[in-house]
């Protein structure tokens, strides 16, 4: 299906610290790639340079084959949706206001939303099941619901891309897999490429295509979650003993950390 991002050696820095080295890593379309790796591994940095919320010092990224750099931002925000950790902003508007900012890419500077944009501001809601929370302001929802809203949003864009930043953080189990099952249906169904970051190894090892792992502002690891998720390539990177074996019900690479003063419990699992 093409690609919809190409990375090619891009390098990234805060001042004096580099914080991305020579990344490079290709997105295809209608593909659901995870991001993964330990606090400060440039996680969160990579995700903006892909919206060109930064730019980097070292290397090009290709949105569709054109240069980011040479795109400008309304454009950059009718193809990409991005979902950010939390916008604390957004709690004194309504669910429905909220969502109605995702047209503003389509907008010119005096210009109001019409019957159209209206309507798309609904499917958004409805595809997220929102719809019943569109008179409620927003920080009057719980963690789930307000992670929803935000999914909303990037939807009213009408993006083919979506970006997002630890979407399950802080929510309880129930909403963390309600918010990775939308996410897929999103995928599968729209075609939508989804790109994001996750702390949870395992949820990204269940519903992502791929997954690129990032330690200390380089690639330690890219491809199928059972090329990624391997005990030698889980041990180096976050530094900590586990187990990797195999979830019985998706089939897929599942890790189970242990205690690092207790490593001769590993030789009793078998």
């Amino acid at each position: 299906m093409g690609l919809a991002f190409e990375i090619k050696s891009i390098s990234f820095r805060y001042e004096d610290s580099w914080v991305l080295k020579d990344i490079s890593f290709e997105v295809h379309k209608a593909e659901f790639l995870g991001i993964i790796g330990p606090n400060g591994s440039g996680k969160t940095s990579l995700l903006k340079l892909m919206d060109k919320i930064l730019l980097p010092q070292k290397g090009s990224i290709y949105l569709d084959g054109i240069d980011l750099k040479d795109i400008n931002q309304r454009d950059i925000a009718r193809k990409i949706g991005v979902v950010a950790q939390s916008e604390p902003f957004l709690s004194s508007f309504s669910v429905f206001d909220v969502v109605l900012m995702g047209r503003s890419p389509y907008l010119s500077r005096f210009q109001f939303e019409g019957r159209h944009d209206f309507e798309i501001v609904h499917d958004a809601l409805r595809l997220t099941e929102t719809d019943q929370l569109s008179k409620r302001m927003v920080g009057n929802l719980s963690g789930g619901e307000q992670q929803r809203v935000l999914i909303a949003r990037a939807l009213a864009q009408e993006p083919e891309i979506l970006l997002l930043d630890e979407p399950t953080s802080h929510l309880d189990l129930k909403h963390q897999v309600g918010i990775f099952e939308l996410l897929k249906h999103l995928n599968q169904t729209s075609k939508i490429t989804v790109v994001m970051v996750s702390h949870d190894i395992n949820f990204a090892s269940q519903f992502c295509d791929r997954l690129i792992l990032l330690k200390e502002g380089r690639i330690a690891g890219q491809g199928r979650p059972q090329e990624v998720i391997t005990e030698e390539i889980i041990r180096s990177v976050y530094e900590v003993p586990v187990l990797v074996d195999q979830n019985p019900y998706t089939r897929t690479p599942r890790v189970t950390p242990y205690s690092l003063n207790r490593d001769s419990q590993a030789d009793n699992i078998t």
